[in-house]
């Protein structure tokens, strides 16, 4: 046997093994402790207050640290945004939601929790972004692209998992990068295209590496 059909065969098998880890996403009601964005309503801080406003049933910008990633009944939880393509409210356009830690913390992960009753009314595209004391800027963290191609595979899991704990049909948005020190963390997207844009819950982790993979909620994600 030559060398490059040994590393042919190498190949394939490395793609056989990867192909056979299945997508795998973790539904649960409640964010769990490590959650830096957490706020048990007795402080100020996390704070979501300097996020953009909501509407109708869902108005509630504590919500997002409330530690409650959905419920049984969606209605009256969580901040849908206004705008949208049917122009709730207001124009559609840019919305965000912002946590503010009352002082500059670590983390390297987010986890954005979104209600929908439809996939394609989730953003596409979005931006995780952190404050800059210094310069009193935002700075881009990551920017996502594709991200409902990319959660294609969970989709069915999730409304199953829901479905068998009668809560209401949640997509978790989870990102992780490089560790950053920042007073706040924001997520921004244009609801230009899209239904409107519904968060119930704006989680953020500072892992471990030894932890990460461990910690993650949706894993084995396909290759781009």
């Amino acid at each position: 046997m030559s060398i490059s059909s040994k590393y042919i065969i190498f190949f394939l098998i490395v793609i056989l093994c990867n192909c056979n880890k299945k997508p795998q996403v973790i539904v649960s009601t409640f964010s769990p402790e490590s959650d830096l964005a957490y706020n048990n309503g007795y402080s100020l801080y996390p704070s979501p207050l300097e996020s953009d406003k909501g509407w109708g049933g869902a108005p509630f910008k504590w919500h997002l640290v409330d530690g409650i990633r959905t419920k049984s009944n969606y209605w009256n939880m969580g901040l849908a945004f206004t705008g949208g393509v049917l122009e709730y409210i207001d124009t559609c356009g840019w919305r965000q939601a912002t946590i503010n830690f009352g002082k500059p913390v670590m983390y390297n992960r987010v986890v954005i929790w979104l209600y929908t009753n439809d996939i394609t009314s989730l953003p596409d595209s979005f931006q995780i972004q952190h404050w800059c004391d210094r310069t009193q800027k935002w700075l881009l963290t990551k920017h996502v692209f594709n991200k409902r191609k990319q959660m294609d595979p969970f989709y069915l899991t999730i409304q199953n998992e829901c479905a068998k704990k009668k809560i209401a049909f949640v997509v978790p948005y989870e990102e992780i990068f490089p560790a950053v020190k920042s007073s706040k963390v924001r997520f921004i997207f244009n609801n230009c295209g899209i239904d409107f844009g519904w968060i119930n819950e704006f989680e953020v982790y500072n892992d471990s590496l030894s932890n990460q993979n461990r910690n993650l909620v949706v894993k084995n994600i396909p290759s781009k």
